[in-house]
């Protein structure tokens, strides 16, 4: 599990863990060290990948996603999944872009470490005028998207769940796995967020 809402992850961005493609082990014989594949930086697909995956552009018509318009995210082509990737069937992975939403600096934004964990509050608090019927069981997920989330939070005071969490699943993903819903699951990040 990764708290996302820590105060590392305002500082330091996504733990480094998750990033490299291969980790040194130190095995238990004291002093040999190996180097294996990271299972919690990426899926590597079989191939052919599962019927049904398709490249899909961006077509840019949801204006909170933090990737650019008219970029292709390569689900049919990639041969494992990546976070914020270039928009090229052979991506380099973008950390940098993350960790810039991510880390806090004078900016607020969406997807940074001070809003995520300010939306995750607002779910556990509620003014006690709130009426019942604008409380959190009317905001499950489907029933309201991030622009009506966020009006709510802002002239109700109230939280959704799914509000900070759809921001973690974009943030993460960029143009890549995580940020759509038919791939995220197969990212190994979507098991600790």
């Amino acid at each position: 599990y990764w708290d996302w809402t820590d105060p590392s992850t305002g500082k330091e961005g996504i733990p480094d863990l998750l990033k490299p493609k291969a980790v040194e082990l130190n095995l238990p014989d004291g002093g040999t060290q190996i180097l294996e594949n990271n299972p919690l930086a990426t899926y590597k697909f079989e191939n052919p990948r599962p019927d049904g995956f398709a490249n899909i552009q961006n077509s840019g018509k949801d204006p909170w996603t933090p990737f650019l318009r008219g970029e292709t995210a390569f689900f049919k082509d990639w041969t494992s999944t990546y976070r914020w990737p270039t928009s090229e069937l052979e991506p380099m992975e973008q950390y940098n872009l993350l960790n810039q939403l991510l880390i806090d600096d004078d900016k607020i934004n969406r997807y940074g470490w001070k809003t995520l964990r300010s939306n995750v509050a607002h779910i556990f608090t509620f003014p006690l005028t709130t009426k019942a019927d604008r409380g959190f069981k009317n905001y499950k997920a489907g029933k309201i998207n991030c622009q009506v989330a966020s009006f709510l939070l802002i002239f109700f005071m109230i939280g959704s769940v799914e509000h900070p969490h759809n921001s973690v699943h974009l943030l993460l993903g960029g143009l890549g796995h995580m940020s759509n819903n038919d791939y995220a699951g197969f990212d190994p990040i979507f098991y600790l967020h």
